[in-house]
């Protein structure tokens, strides 16, 4: 029975496959994140069509809700960048 090596760690993971410089991949992040945030709007929009849903409730949602799920899903990748930022 062979030996399973583990794996590096994800900082490590990250650092050998990031592609090109921290500040541009920030800047990319936060247009990307920009762009999911306008796309999932659109989609709560037409299901607020289709369905009578008050359109305050949607821009509830997406004022109080969507940011936050963005940045929390982006919240390590975004720390290790900056990271690298400050780091030089």
């Amino acid at each position: 029975m062979g030996a399973q090596l583990p794996l590096p760690a994800g900082w490590a993971i990250r650092h050998l496959t990031s592609g090109g410089d921290p500040h541009s991949r920030l800047d990319e992040l936060a247009r990307d994140k920009l762009d999911a945030k306008a796309e999932i709007r659109e989609v709560l929009d037409r299901l607020a069509a289709k369905h009578g849903l008050a359109p305050r409730e949607i821009d509830r949602a997406v004022n109080d809700y969507l940011d936050d799920l963005l940045d929390d899903a982006a919240f390590e990748l975004e720390r290790d960048l900056t990271r690298e930022v400050e780091a030089g």
